[in-house]
């Protein structure tokens, strides 16, 4: 029998589907999964499922059995559970965090479709805390400031400026940009090369980010595989949820402390 098209990605449809599709309430039969996978454009036997699913347990998914008339399965271990997604995108809305909606958006992928929806329409009803408009009122009852009538010609705010910063903060101000060049160097010293798998939508915006040296290595069905070299921090790991459709493969260290980064971001809205 010739070999159908995508079966190498056969196995990483499958953990989407049962990411996707199924959580402790909700399972899916192997005929629902022959179904989606053919949707992908991937033709698979009921028989050969059986063994994939147990490469995925091999792997350390959690998937469980449902018996019956027809047995289903259902992924029921996750990094993350619904209402620790609820804590962190209350806890982002509240603090007023610039692109809140797309880290929100990126930890609902790592749910069922089921318990996506149920957080987002728990964000969306969540009353925020009313801002305190006392300093406001406060502030148009307090009198005007009374100026003087004259200032002296010879007083002009830049002379004030000159006059009022101390002599350290001004051989500070002329080494700044020795601090940048400083600060440059050091942090091309520590790039390291990257592998990203990365969503056809998004390559134009992760190749600007990372700069000339990102280049395309491989062009998949599910998008394209980028390599480059850049500092890894915490301002990187921000932006890789900011993306969401973004997967840090290489290197493999960095992928391990990349997810002790978002568990140790949700334990703090425990």
């Amino acid at each position: 029998m010739a070999k159908q098209s995508n079966q190498k990605a056969k196995l990483l449809y499958l953990q989407k589907f049962l990411t996707e599709e199924t959580d402790a309430q909700h399972g899916i039969t192997i005929a629902g999964l022959v179904d989606r996978l053919a949707e992908a454009g991937i033709a698979a036997e009921r028989k050969s499922l059986y063994d994939d699913i147990e490469v995925l347990r091999a792997f350390g998914l959690q998937i469980e059995t449902v018996r019956g008339r027809a047995n289903s399965y259902k992924l029921t271990g996750r990094v993350l559970q619904a209402q620790e997604v609820v804590k962190t995108g209350l806890a982002l809305k509240a603090a007023g965090v610039e692109g809140a909606e797309a880290i929100i958006e990126s930890l609902c992928g790592l749910l069922s479709k089921y318990d996506a929806e149920s957080v987002k329409n728990e964000l969306a009803v969540a009353v925020m805390p009313q801002q305190d408009n006392s300093t406001g009122a406060e502030a148009q009852e307090a009198p005007a400031e009374v100026l003087p009538e004259t200032v002296p010609e010879a007083v002009t705010a830049e002379n004030v400026k000159e006059a009022a910063q101390p002599e350290n903060d001004k051989a500070e101000e002329k080494s700044a940009p020795e601090a940048k060049k400083a600060a440059a160097a050091k942090d091309a010293s520590a790039a390291e090369t990257i592998e990203l798998k990365c969503a056809a939508d998004l390559q134009d915006a992760v190749l600007s980010y990372l700069g000339a040296g990102a280049k395309i290595v491989k062009v998949k069905s599910s998008g394209v595989v980028i390599k480059a070299k850049t500092v890894i921090n915490e301002d990187f790991y921000a932006q890789l949820i900011k993306w969401g459709g973004v997967k840090l493969s290489e290197p493999s260290e960095r992928r391990k402390e990349f997810k002790k980064y978002c568990k140790k971001i949700i334990s703090q809205y425990k």
